[in-house]
């Protein structure tokens, strides 16, 4: 991946993956990482190893630098220098300030990928309370919601037994009304019969 490209007056951040980006020796990068490490030329584009590159044979690049980031025996980048206008321009003291540079990036790299991480687990981590909260939420919500069901429930349920026990009431208040007016209803032909003898009786007292 070619992430960063840097001229004398401007630098531009990029993510282009190196097979299709047609701005550098693509073999000359392969190299480099394969074998991690550093390979310097007067004249790359003299250089026969990789006269087949698209970019040589269109640029013809004289001096060129290209030295591997390593951290802990790790491979994490590459530096690619290039300097079109004079043949042999890094020479070894620059290759040393170079490597200096490259330990000390190597470890902002790492520093910076350790941060990437932290800081997606930090996102990862607040999405899923965001998540856990908005569950707890719902299944508040849902108990809210069982209870408010429940206590309509458990009211009907005393409203239902307070009907039976008025029934039962009132069927017992029916029952002790109906057995005296029965009795009576029973024995009014009898009443009725005495109260006619009763008036012969009268009849015949007057008499």
């Amino acid at each position: 991946m070619v992430v960063a490209q840097a001229a004398q007056k401007q630098t531009k951040i990029l993510e282009i993956p190196l097979e299709q980006y047609q701005e550098i020796p693509q073999s000359l990068i392969y190299a480099v990482a394969r074998t991690q490490a550093t390979a310097v030329f007067d004249n790359l584009s003299k250089a026969d190893q990789f006269a087949g590159d698209r970019y040589i044979i269109a640029h013809q690049p004289k001096s060129v630098l290209c030295t591997p980031i390593i951290r802990q025996e790790k491979l994490v980048g590459i530096v690619y220098l290039e300097n079109n206008l004079t043949v042999g321009a890094f020479t070894n003291e620059l290759l040393e300030i170079l490597q200096m540079l490259a330990a000390q990036a190597a470890n902002s790299i790492d520093n910076a990928r350790l941060y990437k991480q932290i800081e997606k687990y930090s996102q990862s981590l607040e999405a899923e309370v965001a998540q856990k909260t908005e569950d707890l939420r719902q299944k508040t919500f849902d108990l809210e919601q069982a209870f408010k069901s429940l206590q309509q429930t458990q009211a009907q349920l005393i409203q239902s037994e307070k009907m039976s026990s008025l029934g039962q009431l009132v069927a017992g208040i029916a029952h002790e009304i109906n057995n005296p007016v029965t009795f009576i209803r029973s024995n009014v032909a009898h009443i009725e019969g005495y109260l006619k003898n009763l008036l012969i009786l009268l009849d015949i007292y007057q008499q």
